[in-house]
């Protein structure tokens, strides 16, 4: 994993974070873009980093909303899942999907996570002592809910990963053509005037 990869990781994991706190909570309902930045950094590079942005972040916002519980790695898990389900299909895929198979796999992500999240709300439930009907009895909700966000992750997660490649590949034909202007400086100091030795 090179700098550039792990400073990129680093600050959708910020991201994440910030994001979450701006999530509007409805009861057993949150409506956010928090996941964004797991989705961008699984499509963007792959499994490995969808897992590690998905991980930290699920953990850093466990522990600076609710603190270390029983239950903080079930809170994690969801989080963890969509950045490795997501970064798994994009790697199958050679990373160059369409709006389709980019929406396709958002949707199946958003409704795991979802799944997962109600069970770690079924658990909370069980463990805290708080009436089960309130978690089960939303998952409908939460289901719809999550569908939603899917579309809007499709609409703005594309155009993202656009932005991302385009500056990465500037950045590379710039480092690139540095590159050649130095070898071409080296080459025009070191000319012996012997044809093996200028090839060495």
């Amino acid at each position: 994993m090179n700098t550039r990869r792990l400073v990129t990781d680093a600050v959708l994991i910020a991201l994440y974070v910030v994001l979450n706190f701006y999530t509007i909570r409805l009861g057993w309902l949150n409506i956010s873009l928090a996941a964004f930045p797991i989705l961008v950094a699984a499509l963007l590079y792959g499994w490995a980093d969808g897992l590690i942005v998905g991980a930290m972040s699920g953990f850093i916002s466990q522990l600076l909303t609710y603190g270390l519980s029983v239950t903080t790695i079930m809170w994690m898990l969801p989080t963890l899942v969509r950045g490795l389900m997501v970064g798994l299909y994009a790697t199958k895929r050679g990373f160059d999907l369409n709006r389709k198979q980019i929406g396709f796999i958002v949707l199946v992500s958003c409704l795991v996570v979802t799944l997962l999240n109600t069970a770690a709300l079924y658990a909370d439930s069980l463990i805290y002592h708080y009436p089960v009907a309130l978690t089960l009895g939303t998952i409908a909700l939460r289901l719809v809910s999550s569908v939603v966000m899917a579309v809007v992750f499709t609409i703005i997660t594309p155009k993202a990963i656009q932005l991302l490649r385009a500056a990465s590949a500037a950045e590379r034909t710039e480092y690139l053509d540095q590159m050649e202007q130095q070898i071409r400086t080296y080459e025009a100091q070191n000319k012996t005037g012997n044809r093996v030795l200028d090839t060495i």
